[in-house]
């Protein structure tokens, strides 16, 4: 195991998670989610821009490589975070969050069925416990039991 792997998970976990609460609170001070949206990606890629500077990735030197990642950048990615900051404009950042983590069920079988990937026991294995954790996360509270004292 790497422990520099997990301490970049976790740190990318932190991360994101800063990112949910902050939005959200944006949005409950009175900011558009579009607007929080924007403004946070905004200071993303300020922070970003000296790393994309120093490892220069190959395929943006091309015309096909920067339409690419234009297309990346505003077709899934915008229209993603609109829905998420439209998701925190009605929801608890906590729900909101954990709703996302069906993400990459939903990329898989895209995958699958769009561009015809191999589908395996270990696919399927972590699809059914991303589902089988998000429906436990569904079920509503039990309530507390109280022991009576005598």
């Amino acid at each position: 195991m790497s422990w520099l792997g997990v301490a970049a998970s976790l740190l990318a976990g932190l991360g994101y998670g800063i990112y949910t609460v902050g939005g959200s609170r944006l949005i409950a001070n009175g900011q558009r989610s579009y607007g929080a949206m924007g403004l946070m990606f905004g200071v993303g890629a300020v922070l970003l821009l000296p790393m994309l500077i120093w490892r220069w990735p190959g395929g943006l030197d091309s015309t096909g490589g920067i339409t690419i990642a234009l297309y990346l950048a505003l077709v899934p990615t915008v229209v993603a975070y609109l829905l998420f900051g439209a998701g925190l404009k009605v929801l608890p950042a906590a729900t909101v969050a954990t709703l996302t983590l069906a993400e990459p069920v939903v990329a898989t079988v895209l995958g699958v069925v769009v561009l015809g990937e191999e589908i395996t026991a270990a696919t399927v294995a972590g699809g059914l416990l991303v589902l089988g954790g998000l429906s436990l996360l569904a079920l509503p509270a039990r309530p507390k039991l109280v022991l009576d004292r005598q």
